[in-house]
């Protein structure tokens, strides 16, 4: 090999287009003397001019230039969410983001990027990242677990030994030659929920199992599968209770969250009445329950239904599904139902049981009388018929069940999923409005309910940014922002730090110095501090330089990455919003894409 001499003009000019579409986590805020700790994540995107990502609890947004000199970099005010986390991610995020307002060079060492800032003693320090894009490419290119192998998978802790159903069963040897009796396992007829359980960023899978073994028991087992390489993995499965519904179950955080029917007081084992909760988490490799403090049971009731609505996907469990070009929807509302036949508009009222709750009676079903094609007609006499004889109703892994008898005197099922609907927006701006299981928009003006045991002691300074309340404050504990804090009972307590859609209930804090006059109330604007869309996504109110389009303002960061607008749109039950990608260029802020989405509920 012979070594060639290249000159700097061979090497091209570095800019800061460079940057452009790469994300990167902060791995030391210097160089290598105080590297992040792993669980603490702190994350850079750059995008055509604008930098954001997550701070270690808020997300944050700003925009950049290229300064005067080569890999000079200018960084525009940092606008923020401001939610309260606990330590140590709060500290840290502190430090980064003042760090990071005073970054002024960029460069590249090695494979990580460097972002070089000045300290308040005069010191230089340099923020180090490294790439994220090839992890990020790694788990997006693992195949998805189908229900297929999940059908076919094999699972462990129902008996001593593992057992692999075949399409969805399992049966064992009888238990002796002249018994019919055999231990069976049957999948529950319901989708799987999939979402990343090992923190690997890659979806895993649990599905509900059915164990009988003769005799009236059905034990209904929560099961974990990972994924991986595209494979299922076991991960076993666990008991929840014998005979029991599920009325709710989502993965949340790695967690597996279900709401089950369980018993309580008065009720007979066949009839679980009562509302409980359940978690499960994968602990060293293995599913297992996480034990959580008593609560207290609420009994099955009419509310329950009351606000939701329903799309049909079978007229019998899994045996006649809807035709594909129709839509039968089912809508409960203050002991009325109405819906849609698939065709016709119906409605009747319905009753539920004093001694059984899950005993159900409907009146008379109603409906227009338009004319409609086969196989459609069809399909909605029969469920019209199997609606008019429901007599129970329940849950199925989150979908809806009514039963009813037939013509032959034989059982069925009606089930539902929760409705979603989407109506097509503007061509223009391909605006799309979704409106997912939201009845109603809460708006809820909120106040901690408990007093934290723990305390720091600070000083307010001002009413919190935007909510127009004179029991709202914007106080400091060192130097971090506690933006809003509460008054909580009889001033001058006041509780920062807490979050209604985390759970968190913040600290007290211990005043250094009283209370300044209120300066919020009449004739200031009345923001809302959180909203929560229907796609669970909490989107925060901004501090700082935020963007705006216009004569509008987007004051809302989502963890997206995305902005909401502050017009809500507030002439119907469902407040709406316009949920943007917003970007920079010389002629100021613009809308890359928005779509108009559904707000569940919005803390005042």
């Amino acid at each position: 090999d012979e070594l060639v001499q290249i000159s700097v003009e061979d090497l091209g000019t570095v800019s800061l287009a460079d940057l452009d579409g790469t994300s990167w986590r902060l791995v030391d805020f210097n160089f290598d003397q105080q590297p992040v700790p792993d669980e603490v994540d702190i994350t850079a995107n750059f995008s055509e001019g604008q930098l954001s990502g997550f701070a270690g609890c808020n997300n944050y947004t700003t925009s950049i230039a290229e300064g005067d000199t080569p890999q000079s970099l200018t960084i525009s005010p940092i606008a923020s969410t401001m939610m309260a986390c606990p330590e140590p991610g709060m500290s840290l995020e502190t430090q980064y983001l003042t760090a990071l307002q005073n970054v002024d060079q960029w460069s590249y060492l090695a494979t990580q990027l460097a972002l070089s800032y000045i300290n308040e003693d005069g010191s230089l320090g340099t923020l180090m990242f490294e790439p994220q894009t090839e992890t990020d490419a790694s788990a997006e290119s693992v195949p998805a677990l189908t229900a297929d192998q999940l059908r076919n998978a094999t699972y462990s802790g129902i008996y001593d030994e593992p057992v692999t159903l075949t399409d969805g069963r399992y049966e064992g040897e009888p238990f002796s030659e002249d018994s019919a009796e055999r231990p069976t396992v049957m999948m529950v007829s319901a989708p799987p929920l999939f979402g990343d359980l090992d923190g690997d960023g890659v979806d895993d899978a649990v599905v509900f199992l059915s164990e009988n073994s003769g005799g009236t028991g059905h034990f209904i087992y929560v099961a974990a599968q990972l994924n991986q390489d595209g494979q299922p993995v076991d991960a076993g499965a666990v008991l929840i209770e014998d005979r029991i519904q599920i009325k709710s179950a989502a993965i949340e955080n790695g967690q597996i969250m279900l709401e089950i029917i369980t018993d309580g007081p008065g009720d007979a084992a066949c009839c679980k009445s009562h509302k409980a909760d359940k978690t499960y988490a994968l602990q060293d490799g293995q599913l297992a329950e996480i034990t959580g403090e008593t609560e207290d049971l609420v009994r099955i009731s009419a509310d329950d239904l009351n606000g939701t609505s329903w799309t049909l996907v079978d007229l019998n469990l899994d045996q006649q599904p809807v035709l594909t070009d129709t839509e039968v929807t089912i809508s409960f509302q203050d002991g009325q139902i109405t819906g849609s036949g698939g065709c016709n508009t119906y409605n009747s009222s319905f009753t539920l049981g004093e001694d059984n709750p899950f005993v159900m009676t409907i009146d008379p079903v109603a409906s227009t009388r338009k004319a409609c094609p086969e196989p459609i007609l069809n399909q909605e006499t029969a469920f019209f018929t199997a609606l008019q004889n429901v007599s129970l109703w329940g849950y199925q892994v989150g979908q809806l069940a009514l039963s009813y008898r037939n013509d032959q005197g034989d059982f069925g099922t009606l089930i539902f999923a929760p409705q979603v609907t989407t109506e097509a927006g503007s061509a223009d701006n391909a605006a799309m409005t979704t409106t997912a299981a939201v009845t109603a928009t809460q708006v809820i003006s909120y106040t901690p309910t408990e007093i934290p045991t723990e305390t720091q002691a600070g000083s307010c300074f001002a009413n919190a940014i935007g909510l127009g309340r004179t029991d709202a404050w914007r106080c400091t504990v060192g130097n971090q922002i506690y933006d809003p804090c509460f008054e909580v009972n009889d001033a001058p307590t006041v509780v920062c730090g807490a979050n209604p859609t985390t759970g968190d209930a913040g600290f007290v804090l211990e005043l250094t110095e009283p209370l300044p006059e209120p300066n919020a109330g009449q004739g200031q604007s009345s923001k809302a501090w959180l909203v929560e869309l229907a796609d669970g996504q909490v989107c925060g109110l901004m501090t700082g330089t935020v963007p705006g389009v216009g004569d509008r303002v987007a004051p809302y960061g989502c963890p997206d990455g995305s902005n909401l607008f502050e017009d809500f749109q507030q002439d119907g039950d469902v407040w709406m919003a316009e949920k943007a990608v917003i970007g920079l260029n010389d002629d100021g802020y613009f809308i890359e894409q928005s779509e108009m989405v559904a707000i569940s509920r919005i803390w005042k």
